[in-house]
């Protein structure tokens, strides 16, 4: 089964993990055009069974190998940059010292939203 997604970002993923039919589905491969630190976290909430990325940051690389999950790429780049070059990609800025996919999908999905996550990760518990 091949599922194909187009958005911006990390906005496929955030629904992904979010959709009770792509998480019945149990550990995938995935793949991207490109792949940083915010959306191998994700991933690693998706419990990914590989990633491949065109391109890939080498701190994905290193999300996903704590993670234990397999990846390939054909280019290994320093960091992911904004629309315009000019930067670091916001969503990896958001997320550059985040470890916890949890905690990486709340952020994320609050950015997503304009403003504060409005629901937390799934799978969390809360109180």
């Amino acid at each position: 089964m091949v599922v194909r997604e187009d958005g911006s970002g990390v906005t496929c993923l955030l629904a992904a993990i979010q959709d009770p039919f792509l998480s019945s589905l149990g550990s995938l491969d995935w793949g991207d055009k490109v792949v940083g630190r915010a959306a191998a976290l994700l991933f690693s909430l998706l419990r990914a069974r590989s990633v491949f990325g065109s391109t890939m940051s080498a701190g994905a690389q290193e999300v996903l190998a704590a993670a234990g999950i397999p990846y390939r790429c054909d280019a290994t780049i320093p960091v992911v940059l904004n629309r315009t070059g000019t930067g670091p990609c916001p969503l990896e800025r958001a997320v550059s010292k985040t470890v916890d996919p949890h905690a990486a999908f709340d952020v994320l999905a609050g950015l997503h939203a304009g403003g504060p996550a409005m629901q937390s990760s799934p799978g969390k518990e809360t109180t």
